[in-house]
This record gives structure tokens, sequence and C-alpha cells, in this order.
């Protein structure tokens, strides 16, 4: 996939598991392990993807969710730390004005 591999992630690094999903779908995914558990060993992300009852599909989903996981996390890195105050800062207080008290 192209994204995991601008944001470095190479398939070397990656743990990949197939496990039997649960849920709707009938007995197909009781019986057959279609659900992927994807991890990224560097940086210790896992997810998982069960939506499907295609175990290809699955796998693309997996990897397109770790791919916007580890997005979030480089947007998170690149803030800086006047931007992360700013943020939890409490908002201003504005004054209240009361239209009755202007005699």
């Amino acid at each position: 996939m192209a994204r995991l591999a601008r944001l470095g992630v190479r398939e070397d690094d990656l743990d990949e598991r197939y496990v039997r999903a649960g849920g709707r779908g009938g007995q197909k995914v009781n019986k057959t392990s279609s659900a992927v558990v994807l991890k990224h060993r560097p940086s210790g992300v896992v997810v998982k993807a069960q939506r499907e009852r295609s175990r290809a599909v699955n796998r693309f989903l997996a990897r397109r969710t770790l791919a916007d996981r580890l997005e979030a996390r480089a947007r998170a890195a690149r803030r800086t730390p006047t931007e992360v105050a700013e943020e939890t800062a409490p908002a201003e207080e504005l004054p209240i004005s009361n239209a009755r008290d202007s005699s």
C-alpha cells in the first residue's frame, strides 16, 4: 500500500494473524479465520479488521486503518508545544452585558 510506504512501514515490520471473526455473518465467519489482526512492531500499534467475510478485504481494511493511526500519531508528534498548550488552555471569559442594566 502506497500510504504505508510513504510512512516508512515495511512488510517486514508487520505481524499479521488471522483469527475467527465474531458477530454477524452466519456460520461462515464462525468456521473460517477471516478476521485480520495486524501489529506494527516498531510502534506497537495493533488493529483488527473483521467487517467483511473476505480475508483479502479485511487485510486491505486492516492496512488502511493502520495507515490512518500511524498518520494521526505522526501529526500529533509534529505539533509544537505551543499548539498543544493553546488547545488545552481554558477559554477566555467574555464580559456578559445585560441589556436591562442600561439605565
